[in-house]
């Protein structure tokens, strides 16, 4: 996001707020994190699970809820010259997609609350 005069001018106000500057700011064409995260996962950069493990580690509010985190990648991928490849097999077990449909099925549940709620 770029910081615009006018949404310097929001943030030097005597009335400023999280809540205007965010309203603001997605006036402007800012994208939340899970948008964007949800775009790069359909560009193939990353997965649906890395991004329900990112925001759900920042929260709402932008601040970290937990701090330890290991990542490691899902798949052996070369992205190198703009091309996605990916190896032929994959070590998959049933437990692997179990734990990954629970995990977005609760995220996306609690999305569909937020939404409904604001």
């Amino acid at each position: 996001m770029v910081v615009d005069d006018e949404i310097r001018e929001l943030i030097l106000s005597d009335s400023f707020s999280t809540v205007s500057l965010r309203e603001k700011s997605r006036e402007k064409g800012m994208m939340l994190l899970s948008e964007d995260g949800v775009n790069k996962a359909l560009a193939g950069i990353t997965t649906l699970e890395e991004v329900s493990r990112v925001c759900e580690e920042y929260g709402e509010a932008g601040q970290r809820t937990h701090v330890e985190t290991k990542v490691e990648p899902s798949l052996n991928m070369d992205i190198s010259g703009g091309k996605l490849s990916v190896p032929a097999e994959v070590d998959l077990q049933s437990s692997d997609v179990d734990g990954y449909q629970e995990r977005m099925a609760s995220w996306l549940s609690r999305k569909k609350r937020q939404v409904n709620e604001g």
